[in-house]
């Protein structure tokens, strides 16, 4: 028999210990996953922006992406946590958004649809990790491509010049650091309205496309009756119609 200070004894201990260590090991894992939810988040990050790396397929949420490069700069910065967790800093960029339609911008362009429907999911109890993931990087995306047309406009594409929205770049800038920035300072829809341009002819425009606007959602212009042709000098009650108009 061995005594229970033998080296017999203090080694089956030992051996009762690992063993011990070795079954609890999977409970353990499965605990520390949940109390770190932020990993994997960050693994669905990281996965989702590899893949939009591949050229034929820079789609999230069938959106496209349009600077897959940058995004994936930009989280990898940041250790692929999340962005946008801060409602107020969410809140202001969907306003953001939304309010580019003032400027002639088309919200749809920056994923508002997705966006809107995104906050509603991943705001409920049951949201996976990639959907937050996902519904992160188009907020990103959004804001990056709001930025660029803020600064260097938006046109047709096909009928203008293909290069045109998307061949210039933003020289001796790290956008990068000005979202965080803007993020950090909660300041996101001013720094987005500070991109606007302030010359006096754009302020005039942005004023008559929302006047005309205005009549359009009042009927549009008054009707002037169909009849001969008017010409200098003639006599009309038309003529009163066409004045107003």
């Amino acid at each position: 028999m061995f005594t229970t200070d033998s080296g017999w004894a203090r080694w089956l201990r030992n051996l009762r210990i690992v063993a011990l260590l070795l079954l609890g090991m999977p409970a353990m894992l499965h605990a520390q996953a949940v109390s770190d939810p932020a990993s994997g988040v960050a693994a669905a990050l990281e996965a989702e922006l590899n893949a939009l790396m591949n050229p034929e397929n820079p789609l999230i949420q069938g959106e496209r992406i349009a600077w897959p490069e940058r995004l994936h700069e930009f989280y990898t910065r940041r250790s692929f946590r999340l962005a946008w967790t801060d409602p107020v800093v969410a809140q202001q960029l969907r306003k953001a958004l939304a309010d580019s339609y003032a400027d002639g911008l088309d919200p749809a362009d920056y994923h508002t649809a997705v966006l809107t429907d995104l906050a509603i999911k991943t705001a409920a109890p049951a949201a996976t990790d990639v959907l937050r993931a996902q519904n992160d990087i188009l907020m990103t995306d959004a804001v990056l491509r709001l930025a660029y047309h803020l600064s260097f406009g938006k046109v047709d594409a096909e009928s203008f010049d293909a290069q045109w929205n998307y061949g210039r770049v933003m020289a001796n800038r790290d956008v990068s650091q000005e979202i965080e920035d803007a993020i950090a300072s909660r300041s996101v829809y001013q720094r987005v309205e500070a991109l606007k341009p302030t010359h006096p002819l754009y302020v005039r425009l942005r004023g008559e496309l929302a006047h005309y606007r205005e009549v359009a959602a009042a009927g549009g212009w008054p009707a002037v009756a169909s009849g001969p042709t008017l010409k200098p000098g003639a006599n009309d009650p038309r003529i009163v119609a066409l004045r107003a108009r």
